[in-house]
């Protein structure tokens, strides 16, 4: 493991940490999925689009995909 980088997964052209599961990134965040894969990305609002509990800010990922 890398200390600098938990994950041990570095982007070839950014050279930055990619994360590879949510506890790599801040409390606040969640591990990006899709066009967004391997970057933290700040927790949804009410009404953000999510499709698991850890994307929401609430902590609820409603059946309409959408943050509570």
């Amino acid at each position: 493991m890398n200390a600098e980088c938990p994950s041990n997964r570095c982007g070839d052209l950014t050279q930055t940490c990619l994360c590879r599961y949510d506890e790599h990134c801040a409390a606040n965040q969640f591990c990006g999925w899709g066009a967004n894969e391997g970057k933290c990305m700040d927790k949804r609002p009410r009404g953000g689009a999510c499709t698991k509990d850890s994307h929401c800010a609430s902590g609820t990922c409603r059946i309409t995909f959408t943050c509570r």
